[in-house]
């Protein structure tokens, strides 16, 4: 299907870029303490994209029931040592947990994060880390790029051209001419202060023509 690039949304790119870094710089010490408290429990289960999606929605419940688990391998006479043993490791992670739970929830349209970036999984990972990375940056560009693909939008874009083209082309020939002609749209088209216009009509109030410095 035919399509045609109209714009490149850069300012929402380099947002989107910083505010997915700020988040992986979460995630990742999220992880880091994690990977500590699994190892002080002898929980057997990496920090990886799945487990910090489950610590987004369901917070340290995920934890709690991992924890049950290991305890349930230990002798039943030491459930309860080691149960209050690894509950107060827990709490060394809750906070890093918390970090974390404004993703994506906690975004508003004015991060312009593409929908498929809020999902952690399709974000870069590498060795249990979100790996973000300027060669990631340039990556992800085409979400940001806008494109013309219905007969309908084509065919409005092409209109839209001409018309940039039409008053381009009408001013730098006034320019060439050495004439007035109005630069204020308004003027131009004989509107007063409007802000919503659906159809203009000619205003010729600046013929005959005059030198380029006589405002008429």
């Amino acid at each position: 299907m035919k399509q045609i690039l109209i714009n490149y949304r850069k300012e929402a790119h380099q947002s989107t870029f910083r505010q997915v870094l700020s988040f992986a710089r979460e995630a990742n010490k999220l992880g880091e303490v994690y990977s500590q408290f699994a190892n002080e429990i002898g929980l057997d289960e990496p920090f990886n994209s799945s487990l910090l999606q489950d610590l987004i929605h369901y917070g340290r419940k995920i934890l709690e029931v991992k924890i049950d688990k290991v305890v349930l391998t230990k002798d039943k006479p030491l459930h309860k040592y080691y149960r209050e043993n690894y509950y107060g490791n827990l709490k060394k992670v809750d906070p890093f947990i918390s970090t974390v739970q404004h993703w994506p929830n906690g975004l508003t349209a004015s991060h312009h994060i593409p929908s498929k970036l809020k999902e952690v999984k399709n974000l870069p990972w590498k060795d249990g880390k979100i790996d973000i990375t300027d060669i990631w940056k340039d990556e992800i560009k085409p979400l940001f790029d806008v494109y013309a693909t219905t007969p309908q939008e084509i065919e409005l874009w092409n209109r839209y051209k001409a018309l940039s083209e039409a008053y381009n082309g009408f001013q730098e020939y006034a320019n060439e001419l050495g004439v007035f002609a109005p630069t204020n749209f308004n003027q131009l088209f004989g509107l007063v202060n409007q802000t919503i216009v659906d159809k203009v009509e000619i205003n010729p109030f600046f013929f005959p023509l005059q030198p380029k410095n006589i405002q008429l």
